[in-house]
């Protein structure tokens, strides 16, 4: 783990990179359903699961691509008086997250994370879309990136992700949230 890191340098995921096995997760997922999908049609010999197979089959080498391209087009810094996210790679996007709007710092581990070996990084702010924290998941999202009011870095070794939770942390202490008084 690196505790030399001078806290006003901007930290990067150059630094403290997504892992790429972790390209492995979303695709392993995905593998999951096709291989019970062919099951189901081995074992029910019908016609429905064959149009699912085939359906899901076709776009799979491009969802594939999308995952990896997804991983090349995220970068994060963490500056003095805001968290940078930038990601996409058709529709580019970048977000500003003021470290005072900041509320939960979690890291997490499922079970494909203890298989590969890392842990994601959730931070939770206060921002708009608050409401969205539970919103459903859908099959082919990633989970990377802006996802309602939540900034999600996966991959990440638990070493990277400790120290980010801690970089964070600081930040938020020197960039406490302010109120303004309307004086009414």
């Amino acid at each position: 783990m690196k505790t030399s890191h001078i806290m006003n340098e901007a930290t990067t995921e150059r630094e403290y990179p997504v892992q790429w096995i972790w390209v492995l997760k979303p695709m392993l997922k995905t593998i999951w359903i096709f291989i019970y999908v062919l099951f189901l049609y081995f074992i029910l010999k019908e016609r429905y699961p064959l149009v699912l197979f085939l359906v899901f089959f076709l776009p799979l080498p491009l969802y594939c691509l999308s995952v990896i391209l997804q991983k090349i087009n995220f970068h994060y810094t963490i500056e003095d008086k805001v968290f940078v996210l930038k990601q996409g790679f058709i529709t580019k996007k970048q977000s500003y997250i003021p470290y005072g709007a900041m509320q939960n710092i979690l890291i997490s581990q499922d079970l494909l994370d203890k298989v590969l070996g890392l842990v994601t990084l959730k931070v939770e702010n206060a921002s708009q879309g608050a409401g969205n924290i539970q919103r459903q998941r859908k099959l082919f999202t990633l989970e990377i990136g802006f996802n309602g009011n939540q900034i999600i870095i996966p991959g990440l070794l638990r070493q990277h992700a400790e120290f980010l939770r801690e970089n964070i942390l600081q930040k938020i202490k020197e960039n406490p949230t302010t109120t303004i008084k309307s004086g009414l």
